[in-house]
């Protein structure tokens, strides 16, 4: 189990501002900083990903990719050049994950990816950077657990 942190859907910018802060300073040396995220259905992923990408600087209107999959944002300041945004609720199969073609994605340190769903394929990529579990407490908080770097939770939540 990791850290867990109590949040109020009307923090969750905050919290995404101390998320990409931590992305920047943990940005790994041969391959792209990847986030898993997680949770129930209406959890916060697709929102959180939402302030997460404006913390980044990116103009554009993040929208969720359920049907698409996949989504890459330019970002506008930061260590990072893209956010490549993927939603892996309908994938089941490893075939299905290779119709990502998350590979080019993946060896381009320039890039965060964060995925929403990321059990359902995780066996196929690498280890999370970071991985955040969202849980309903209530209709405006939320259970955030994090896990994969050693106290990642604490390292953000006092910023």
């Amino acid at each position: 189990m990791g850290e867990l942190m109590v949040v109020r859907q009307k923090d969750l910018a905050g919290l995404a501002k101390n998320v990409a802060e931590f992305a920047k300073n943990h940005q790994p040396k041969n391959r792209a900083f990847l986030l898993f995220l997680d949770g129930e259905l209406g959890g916060g992923k697709t929102t959180f990903t939402k302030h997460l990408a404006k913390a980044f600087g990116i103009a554009q209107k993040v929208l969720s990719p359920t049907f698409v999959l996949i989504h890459e944002y330019d970002i506008e300041r930061s260590g990072y050049a893209k956010m490549i945004h993927v939603d892996a609720y309908r994938l089941e199969s490893k075939t299905d994950f290779k119709s990502l073609r998350l590979g080019d994605y993946l060896t381009a340190k320039q890039n965060i990816i964060v995925i929403e769903w990321a059990s359902r394929m995780a066996r196929w990529l690498p280890k999370s950077d970071l991985a955040i579990r969202f849980t309903h407490k209530s209709s405006q908080e939320r259970i955030l657990e994090f896990s994969r770097l050693l106290n990642a939770g604490k390292k953000i939540s006092k910023k």
